[in-house]
Protein backbone atom coordinates (compact mmCIF):
# COMPACT_ATOMS: atom_id res chain seq x y z
CA UNK A 1 0.00 0.00 0.00
CA UNK A 2 2.65 2.27 0.98
CA UNK A 3 4.42 1.45 -2.58
CA UNK A 4 1.38 2.76 -4.58
CA UNK A 5 1.48 5.81 -2.29
CA UNK A 6 4.73 6.73 -3.06
CA UNK A 7 4.23 6.32 -6.69
CA UNK A 8 1.27 8.55 -6.13
CA UNK A 9 -1.35 5.99 -7.09
CA UNK A 10 -4.57 5.43 -5.11
CA UNK A 11 -5.60 2.67 -2.97
CA UNK A 12 -8.44 0.79 -2.45
CA UNK A 13 -8.60 -0.81 1.45
CA UNK A 14 -10.83 -3.46 2.74
CA UNK A 15 -10.96 -3.37 6.40
CA UNK A 16 -11.96 -6.41 8.12
CA UNK A 17 -12.64 -6.93 11.77
CA UNK A 18 -13.03 -10.39 13.32
CA UNK A 19 -15.42 -10.17 16.46
CA UNK A 20 -14.97 -12.47 19.28
CA UNK A 21 -12.92 -13.85 17.13
CA UNK A 22 -10.88 -15.70 19.90
CA UNK A 23 -13.89 -17.36 21.16
CA UNK A 24 -15.03 -18.73 17.81
CA UNK A 25 -11.67 -21.23 17.16
CA UNK A 26 -12.19 -24.77 16.73
CA UNK A 27 -9.99 -26.24 19.22
CA UNK A 28 -9.70 -29.65 17.51
CA UNK A 29 -9.26 -28.00 14.07
CA UNK A 30 -6.23 -25.89 15.92
CA UNK A 31 -4.60 -28.67 16.85
CA UNK A 32 -4.76 -30.49 13.31
CA UNK A 33 -3.34 -27.94 11.99
CA UNK A 34 -0.34 -27.51 14.24
CA UNK A 35 0.52 -31.01 13.50
CA UNK A 36 0.14 -31.58 9.90
CA UNK A 37 0.72 -27.96 8.49
CA UNK A 38 3.50 -26.97 10.98
CA UNK A 39 4.97 -29.67 12.13
CA UNK A 40 4.08 -29.42 16.00
CA UNK A 41 3.94 -32.74 17.54
CA UNK A 42 4.83 -34.74 20.45
CA UNK A 43 5.85 -33.20 23.43
CA UNK A 44 5.33 -29.95 22.26
CA UNK A 45 1.23 -30.80 20.37
CA UNK A 46 0.63 -32.35 23.99
CA UNK A 47 1.82 -29.08 25.83
CA UNK A 48 -0.12 -26.91 23.86
CA UNK A 49 -3.59 -29.52 24.09
CA UNK A 50 -3.19 -29.55 27.82
CA UNK A 51 -2.93 -25.47 27.60
CA UNK A 52 -6.19 -25.34 25.88
CA UNK A 53 -8.07 -28.42 27.40
CA UNK A 54 -9.83 -28.33 30.47
CA UNK A 55 -11.75 -24.63 30.01
CA UNK A 56 -15.32 -24.91 30.86
CA UNK A 57 -18.51 -22.14 30.49
CA UNK A 58 -21.04 -21.52 32.11
CA UNK A 59 -24.06 -18.96 32.58
CA UNK A 60 -24.71 -16.71 35.48
CA UNK A 61 -27.61 -14.81 36.08
CA UNK A 62 -27.73 -12.46 38.67
CA UNK A 63 -26.96 -15.05 42.11
CA UNK A 64 -27.93 -18.46 39.95
CA UNK A 65 -25.46 -20.27 37.90
CA UNK A 66 -25.42 -23.01 35.53
CA UNK A 67 -23.04 -26.51 35.80
CA UNK A 68 -20.03 -25.62 33.93
CA UNK A 69 -19.41 -27.75 30.65
CA UNK A 70 -16.35 -28.22 28.97
CA UNK A 71 -15.87 -25.73 26.04
CA UNK A 72 -15.02 -27.08 22.43
CA UNK A 73 -14.08 -23.64 20.84
CA UNK A 74 -12.22 -20.41 22.05
CA UNK A 75 -8.84 -20.33 23.18
CA UNK A 76 -7.62 -17.72 25.97
CA UNK A 77 -7.06 -14.34 25.16
CA UNK A 78 -4.95 -11.51 26.93
CA UNK A 79 -1.90 -13.96 26.58
CA UNK A 80 1.14 -13.95 23.89
CA UNK A 81 0.31 -17.93 23.30
CA UNK A 82 -3.58 -16.71 22.31
CA UNK A 83 -2.02 -14.21 19.98
CA UNK A 84 0.10 -16.97 18.61
CA UNK A 85 -2.30 -19.83 18.35
CA UNK A 86 -4.88 -17.30 16.62
CA UNK A 87 -2.36 -16.23 13.97
CA UNK A 88 -1.69 -19.82 13.35
CA UNK A 89 -5.32 -20.57 13.20
CA UNK A 90 -6.13 -17.74 10.77
CA UNK A 91 -2.46 -18.28 9.09
CA UNK A 92 -4.36 -20.36 5.67
CA UNK A 93 -5.79 -16.87 4.56
CA UNK A 94 -2.62 -16.00 3.50
CA UNK A 95 -3.28 -18.32 0.48
CA UNK A 96 -6.43 -17.48 0.20
CA UNK A 97 -5.69 -14.16 -0.70
CA UNK A 98 -2.53 -15.22 -2.75
CA UNK A 99 -4.63 -16.75 -5.40
CA UNK A 100 -5.72 -12.93 -6.35
CA UNK A 101 -3.01 -10.87 -8.32
CA UNK A 102 -2.38 -7.74 -7.32
CA UNK A 103 -4.02 -8.06 -4.21
CA UNK A 104 -2.06 -7.63 -1.05
CA UNK A 105 -2.49 -7.96 2.76
CA UNK A 106 -2.09 -7.48 6.42
CA UNK A 107 -3.09 -9.01 9.18
CA UNK A 108 -2.58 -8.58 12.99
CA UNK A 109 -4.62 -10.80 15.36
CA UNK A 110 -8.79 -10.45 14.18
CA UNK A 111 -7.95 -7.16 11.62
CA UNK A 112 -7.16 -8.14 8.36
CA UNK A 113 -6.54 -5.62 5.76
CA UNK A 114 -7.09 -6.43 1.58
CA UNK A 115 -5.55 -3.59 -0.60
CA UNK A 116 -4.97 -3.27 -4.56
CA UNK A 117 -3.87 -0.30 -6.71
CA UNK A 118 -6.72 1.40 -8.53
CA UNK A 119 -3.91 0.95 -11.43
CA UNK A 120 -6.07 -1.31 -13.36
CA UNK A 121 -9.41 -1.68 -15.12
CA UNK A 122 -10.64 -5.06 -12.72
CA UNK A 123 -9.10 -4.00 -9.68
CA UNK A 124 -12.06 -3.53 -7.65
CA UNK A 125 -13.92 -6.82 -9.14
CA UNK A 126 -10.46 -8.72 -8.10
CA UNK A 127 -10.57 -6.94 -4.51
CA UNK A 128 -14.34 -7.99 -4.60
CA UNK A 129 -13.55 -11.41 -5.66
CA UNK A 130 -10.91 -11.67 -2.90
CA UNK A 131 -13.30 -10.68 0.16
CA UNK A 132 -15.96 -13.09 -0.91
CA UNK A 133 -13.36 -15.74 -1.24
CA UNK A 134 -11.84 -14.52 2.59
CA UNK A 135 -15.40 -14.49 3.30
CA UNK A 136 -16.42 -17.82 2.80
CA UNK A 137 -13.18 -19.36 4.34
CA UNK A 138 -13.38 -17.58 7.16
CA UNK A 139 -17.47 -19.16 7.67
CA UNK A 140 -16.21 -22.44 6.83
CA UNK A 141 -13.87 -22.14 9.54
CA UNK A 142 -16.08 -21.12 12.53
CA UNK A 143 -14.56 -17.11 12.38
CA UNK A 144 -17.89 -15.53 10.32
CA UNK A 145 -21.45 -16.76 9.65
CA UNK A 146 -21.44 -16.53 6.26
CA UNK A 147 -24.49 -16.66 4.16
CA UNK A 148 -24.37 -19.54 1.75
CA UNK A 149 -27.55 -18.35 -0.72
Amino acid sequence: MYDTADNQSRSLVTQLHLSAAFDTLYKKTLLRWLDHTFGINGTTHKWINSYLDGQNQFVRVGDHTSEPVPCEFGIPQSSVLGLLLFTIYTSPITNVIAQFKHVNHDDYADDTQLYVALNTDDAIRVINDCFKSVHYWLGANGLSQSRQD
